[in-house]
């Protein structure tokens, strides 16, 4: 990213999710990207699964806009096929 910090994050900082972008299929991976203090951040998130990385990333799309501390506290249960009893 042009111009951003590279100054680290301290635990106690939030900052406002400004985008969510996500990879080809296949690359199972998410970036999210943070404005905080004036710095400019870039994080990316890797998956295993696809539709599991499908779904996390059109919930981290409401979030856009929203402080980062609310990306943390967010909880998803994967959806997948019902477990055989």
């Amino acid at each position: 990213m042009g111009n951003s910090s590279t100054r680290v994050l301290t635990v106690d900082e939030d900052g406002i999710l400004t985008r969510v972008t996500f990879h080809a299929l296949g690359e199972n991976k998410i970036a999210l990207h943070a404005n905080n203090e004036g710095g400019k951040y870039r994080a990316h998130i890797y998956f295993d699964d696809d539709d599991f990385c499908l779904q996390v990333y059109e919930r981290l799309k409401d979030y856009v806009s929203k402080p980062i501390k609310d990306v943390g506290d967010m909880e998803i249960e994967p959806v997948g096929p019902p477990q055989k009893s």
